[in-house]
């Protein structure tokens, strides 16, 4: 346990200074309730879900892939979540938010060993990344 908490840090900081964030607040007050967060969430993965069947772009997808994956994890779902990780990951492998952003769903299931897993290979993934040398 002590090295998931270990790993997901150390891959949420990395990816972080990569770039990959998300804001939800402004200051110490949220942008929107929780309530009014989940029914867009909801209306935002029905949106994405109906995209998903019309596209074939495969960037495109992906991306529509993970946006569902994040509004089902945070509407409480996360084997919806870690599906939609999944086809994501299978167009793509070489994606390391992707890999974190499963890793939580799993570790929200208590599959840790899946969840370790995920999060050494984002960290193996990222680019001149110190961590990777000392992982090979």
């Amino acid at each position: 346990m002590r090295k998931l908490s270990y790993l997901l840090a150390k891959a949420f900081i990395l990816l972080f200074v990569a770039g990959v964030s998300a804001q939800t607040t402004i200051g110490n007050k949220p942008v929107i309730d929780s309530a009014q967060m989940l029914r867009r969430t909801r209306h935002v993965v029905d949106t994405l879900s109906l995209n998903i069947q019309k596209t074939q772009d495969r960037p495109t997808l992906i991306n529509l892939y993970v946006r569902r994956g994040l509004g089902e994890g945070m509407l409480g779902h996360p084997d919806s979540a870690i599906y939609d990780y999944c086809a994501a990951i299978a167009i793509d492998s070489k994606l390391p938010e992707v890999y974190v952003y499963r890793s939580a769903q799993l570790q929200r299931i208590h599959k840790y060993a899946y969840a370790i897993g995920d999060l050494e290979m984002a960290i193996s993934l990222l680019p001149n990344n110190p961590a990777r040398a000392s992982m090979l």
